[in-house]
């Protein structure tokens, strides 16, 4: 692995403090990912599988 991926595993699980420096580093990450937008509408049907 190499990139942006690497930066993920730097990324510790929120803990409870600094939720403002997480958030940034999370959104970081989503952005670089293309993932930060949400999804513009719901699916009318998703199976479980899905």
């Amino acid at each position: 692995m190499g990139g942006e991926d690497g930066l993920a595993h730097s990324i510790g699980k929120f803990d409870g403090t600094d939720y403002a420096f997480w958030r940034m580093q999370i959104g970081d990450y989503l952005y670089g990912k293309k993932l930060h937008q949400p999804l513009s509408k719901k699916p009318e049907k998703m199976d479980q599988d899905e």
